[in-house]
């Protein structure tokens, strides 16, 4: 088991956002949506970079560039 010195108002608001209600769900949850969070964040980044070609501005179609590329 591990201690650690919570925030309680911050614990609570976190319970009422998550619907978790004992404090070792809430942590478990918290860390679940935050290492989800960050793994979108880094997907969207390098989505980001990703330089389309005219096909994609001509056709309409995201995709079809995207996979013509392939």
């Amino acid at each position: 088991m591990t201690e650690v010195d919570i925030d309680e108002g911050l614990l609570d608001q976190a319970k009422a956002l998550l619907g978790t209600t004992t404090t070792e769900a809430t942590v478990h949850a918290a860390l679940e949506e935050l290492v989800a969070l960050r793994r979108h964040a880094a997907a969207l980044d390098e989505l980001a970079g990703v330089e389309l070609d005219d096909r994609a501005t001509t056709s309409g179609s995201r995709v079809e560039a995207l996979q013509a590329r392939d």
